[in-house]
């Protein structure tokens, strides 16, 4: 059960982060850095 709170908990951590990166200036930076 930990595993699966953990697993949600970067889920959203990784939707919060997605939609500020969306900006136009680190679109950039995503693609050099993958």
């Amino acid at each position: 059960m930990l595993t699966f709170c953990v697993i949600f908990a970067l889920l959203i951590i990784s939707l919060a982060l997605s939609t500020t990166i969306r900006q136009p200036q680190w679109e950039g930076v995503s693609e050099a850095s993958a």
